[in-house]
């Protein structure tokens, strides 16, 4: 119980390989046993996940914190023939479990509607497989985990690279394929890192980070700040991850120069080792020594995600717009189809909170479009939401367009369409100077469809800020952050 309450599957592992301390060699081999015994617990002794509304799909990260923690110590003599036994018997009970029909069969929709759940549960089974070599259905076990990971990066992953899911839940199913290809490459020195859409969606989870994020204490000596994953749909504020750190180390020597790419993007992080899912070696997945060298490109469209337009990737005073305008659906918010993330001149001003945390009902009034930067409609709002999105695929991929010349505008146009047949065309243009604390600003235009006579649009803006100071069609807001946001509002005349 301590083991797991107190954190140390992620830790405890890489302390008994790096250090001669007894006490760590004890605290692992306790651990073990622990583990095993919640293994078979939580399907046997005491079920807590053995259906799908136990949160089956989290079942996976007992046994891959109970893989982990044996594979450092199945060589050892710290436990006993007995007790190896009955660590590796419930090992392989997990893998019958996992490839039950009856337990999580995505083929017949017995599983969670969350992609993600899936790839938690399915992939581990591969890592598994690869420990058991020599077990009669381990071949088995492993085809199943590889075709799953072959489905999964064919069909979640959107031209460009967008992952199927919003970002902070990209990281999630990023954790059972980063394991899996690492087996995959230690075991049998296959290089999945090289595969051309896991490389594009990495591309896409890098670009779309915000600048250096003042609301952090997580910063390294010569940043203001980390950049984080922009909080927009399902999703906390100032998140980071390490899977770019990863894949910059297993790319290092195969495509130096996608490595040095994925490298700027963790260093830009702060070297971040949170949310690094269920692999517990994190420091040594990755390497803070690699060159590092930030992308070409200062604007980019990612159909299925939206775009995301900036000033500069050196510059801590760098402005930078997240524009929504995909067609993806899963764990975005219903309401969010067309919002903007902006910050200006280094400073978060204009912010999609995301829901994480949040209550209930906090969450159920955030699914609504007026609480995101967008242009909400008038149409009676069910319990949930009010049935806002992105349009069709095709729809929204005619819309979607952006354009750079990178000294002096980024611009980008997107679609959201509502219930009663109401759309919204935005177009966003990112004003540039040489000087980051010059003439930066933007420039939005909605241009909005009736879907039938007398129906209204509500223009929606949430800014970090203090007080705002409104006089007739400007109005002015404060920053939090040293930085302050005047709104000049030129269409219609007489906005009210």
């Amino acid at each position: 119980e301590n083991y797991v309450g107190n954190g140390l599957y992620d830790v405890a592992p890489l302390a008994f390989l790096g250090s001669a301390d007894e006490a760590y060699s004890i605290i692992l081999s306790a651990g073990v046993k622990g583990l095993a015994g919640q293994h078979l617990d939580m399907f046997l002794n005491a079920p807590s996940r053995a259906t799908l509304g136990g949160n089956a799909h989290m079942s996976g990260t007992t046994l891959l914190r109970l893989l982990a923690a044996y594979d450092a110590l199945a060589d050892t003599d710290l436990l006993s023939d007995a007790e190896k036994a009955d660590i590796e018997a419930a090992l392989v009970f997990g893998g019958y479990v996992y490839d039950h029909p009856d337990y999580w069969n995505g083929e017949v929709g017995l599983c969670s509607a969350n992609p993600n759940m899936t790839s938690l549960l399915k992939l581990p089974l591969g890592v598994l497989a690869l420990f058991l070599d020599g077990h009669p259905r381990a071949p088995r076990w492993l085809a199943v985990a590889e075709a799953e990971l072959e489905r999964e990066l064919r069909e979640w992953i959107a031209p460009g690279g967008a992952w199927i899911e919003c970002p902070m839940y990209q990281a999630p199913s990023l954790d059972g394929i980063f394991l899996l290809a690492q087996a995959l490459k230690n075991v049998k020195g296959r290089d999945l890192f090289s595969a051309p859409r896991l490389q594009a969606t990495m591309d896409y989870y890098g670009f779309i980070l915000t600048p250096p994020d003042l609301r952090s204490p997580a910063r390294l000596a010569d940043s203001p700040g980390p950049m984080t994953v922009p909080s927009i749909g399902d999703a906390f504020p100032n998140f980071t991850h390490p899977y770019n750190g990863w894949i910059a180390k297993a790319t290092a020597q195969s495509d130096p120069a996608f490595s040095a790419r994925q490298q700027f993007y963790w260093k830009g992080q702060a070297f971040s080792c949170l949310n690094g899912g269920r692999a517990g070696f994190i420091p040594a997945l990755c390497d803070s020594d690699l060159p590092a060298v930030p992308p070409a490109e200062l604007a980019r469209a990612f159909e299925g995600f939206g775009s995301v337009m900036r000033t500069s990737w050196t510059d801590p005073k760098a402005s930078y717009v997240a524009h929504r305008n995909g067609y993806f659906l899963h764990h975005y918010d219903p309401g969010d189809a067309n919002s903007i993330v902006y910050y200006a001149k280094g400073a978060p001003l204009c912010m999609d909170f995301g829901h994480r945390g949040a209550s209930h009902d906090e969450v159920i009034t955030m699914y609504k479009p007026d609480y995101h930067n967008t242009v909400s409609f008038d149409l009676a709002a069910s319990e949930r939401h009010w049935g806002m999105s992105g349009g069709t695929v095709e729809a929204s991929r005619q819309a979607q367009e952006v354009r750079s010349l990178p000294r002096t505008i980024g611009y980008s146009a997107g679609l959201s369409v509502g219930g009663g047949n109401q759309a919204n065309t935005r177009h966003v243009v990112l004003v540039k100077s040489d000087d980051s604390l010059g003439a930066t600003y933007l420039v939005m235009r909605d241009v909005t469809r009736d879907g039938q006579p007398g129906q209204e649009f509500f223009w929606n803006l949430w800014c970090m800020a203090g007080e705002p100071e409104v006089a007739g069609r400007s109005v002015h807001f404060p920053g939090l952050f040293g930085v302050d946001l005047d709104v000049h509002m030129l269409s219609p005349a007489g906005p009210q």
